[in-house]
């Protein structure tokens, strides 16, 4: 009588244990998906005052569409803008300002070239917030934190050039702080 209980019991488990395999795939939840995001960026041209290096094309906002991303990833909530891997029309574009260059940022400590004054380029951004642990979506209104920034755009010839603003890629520049990301209210 004992054997057939065990047995039962076994078999049993066997049953649920197969159901629960059976019925896994039907239920199971599609995996989380970006979320789509309207990004501004300040600028009023080249002669906004004070300079900003990276400014908006002064068409509007960047809404997610078919001709770039602006989204805040699934995964970790990072921030991505990107209007360099999209070909579609029309196509959006932002204004890189590289006229006041950092004395001695050269190659060997000296002075840096840059491959042009300014200019509007296809550029992809990342605000990568979750290599410190936090997720955009979860800062409070009003709230500042500091996040790695990289900036990736092609010139005009089609020359690719990436901007990191990430206080631990330089050793000598650990004080520097990384972007602040401000929340609206």
């Amino acid at each position: 009588m004992k054997r057939s209980l065990m047995h039962l019991a076994t078999n049993a488990l066997m049953v649920i244990v197969a159901a629960a395999l059976l019925e896994a795939p039907a239920t199971a939840t599609k995996p989380p998906s970006d979320t789509p995001v309207a990004s501004t960026i300040d600028g009023l041209g080249v002669d906004t005052v004070p300079t900003l290096r990276i400014q908006s094309d002064q068409a509007g906002s960047y809404r997610n569409s078919s001709s770039l991303q602006s989204i805040l990833q699934a995964a970790v909530g990072d921030w991505v803008l990107d209007t360099l891997n999209f070909n579609s029309s029309p196509q959006r574009k932002v204004l890189v300002d590289l006229r006041d260059p950092v004395p001695g940022s050269g190659p060997n400590g000296g002075a840096p070239t840059a491959p042009f004054a300014y200019q509007l380029v296809r550029a992809r951004f990342i605000e990568q917030c979750s290599v410190y642990g936090i997720d955009m979506r979860t800062i409070p209104g009003g709230s500042t934190v500091y996040c790695p920034l990289v900036v990736a755009f092609d010139d005009a010839g089609g020359v690719r050039y990436r901007i990191t603003m990430r206080a631990d890629n330089f050793s000598e520049m650990q004080s520097m702080e990384d972007r602040t990301q401000r929340c609206p209210t």
